[in-house]
């Protein structure tokens, strides 16, 4: 799931892709680009949608998710991870699960820019300026753009690398990971150059996937897996807890007003009580 910048969207994908005025509590649009769709964002000006299936394809809409205006095969890429906006929304961002670490024309699709880094997941801070990958290696942390910057990466704690989701806070020192059986916090440190955990928090080992997302304010963690949606605290202590069939992504808005979650059967977003 993906909200817009401006509050005003909210896009997911299921069956279909689809985009949802928050406002008026309705869907505005759906699309079926192609197949097994698992990864959506929405530009941040809020005129186009980029959608990402699980062999690699890639199609950009408009809003209303009525005109495509971009079409890209997997090839010779295959599957891999999100796909998100660059902050200017001029170009695409993503990656393979075989190492191709993407940066692509949002108008025409035209590969800029690419790296090779094995084992490759991608997020990003909230103001696309700062951005963060799962290597082999260590987590890598590489300011945009990427043409002009070298990324510094930080090996895992305790050498490990087995993880599922992770979400960069917009500090950019601190990374929530979702764990097999746990979600943690890393701190990542300047002084030692490593990831060393800073909190954990234990869950049920999930069927459905797990997710997790950074509230705006750097003190709220948001978790969907194990049957379950729930808020942490920035120390991994639970505040909020909403039991879910199917639970897959959660996802903050930008003003930290709203909570979104994904469920394999039927998401919803909550209100969340002013701090």
């Amino acid at each position: 799931m993906s909200f817009s910048d401006d509050g005003c969207f909210l896009a997911s994908v299921g069956k279909r892709s689809n985009v949802w005025d928050v406002r008026a509590r309705k869907r505005c649009g759906a699309a079926k680009p192609f197949s097994h769709e698992n990864h959506i964002d929405i530009a941040p000006d809020s005129r186009r949608i980029v959608v990402k299936n699980t062999l690699g394809d890639v199609a950009i809409y408009d809003i209303d998710l009525v005109v495509e205006h971009v079409s890209l095969s997997g090839e010779p890429y295959g599957e891999g991870d999100d796909v998100r906006f660059s902050f200017d929304a001029n170009f695409i961002v993503d990656s393979s699960w075989r190492g191709d670490f993407l940066v692509r024309d949002s108008n025409t699709g035209e590969v800029v820019w690419k790296s090779k880094i094995p084992g490759q997941r991608v997020t990003c801070r909230r103001d696309r300026m700062v951005w963060c990958f799962a290597t082999d290696e260590g987590l890598g942390v590489q300011r945009w753009p990427f043409w002009d910057t070298s990324p510094t990466v930080y090996p895992y704690p305790d050498d490990r690398s087995g993880f599922g989701s992770f979400a960069l806070a917009d500090s950019g020192d601190r990374v929530a990971v979702a764990t097999p059986g746990a979600v943690e916090v890393w701190a990542l440190e300047a002084f030692t150059g490593r990831a060393v955990v800073a909190a954990s928090w234990p869950t049920a080992i999930s069927g459905t996937g797990d997710a997790v997302a950074w509230h705006p304010s750097g003190t709220l963690i948001a978790h969907a897996g194990a049957r379950s949606a729930s808020i942490l605290t920035a120390e991994l202590a639970p505040i909020w807890h909403e039991p879910f069939p199917f639970p897959s992504d959660v996802a903050f808005s930008a003003d930290g007003c709203l909570l979104a979650v994904g469920d394999w059967s039927k998401g919803a977003v909550f209100a969340l009580a002013p701090s």
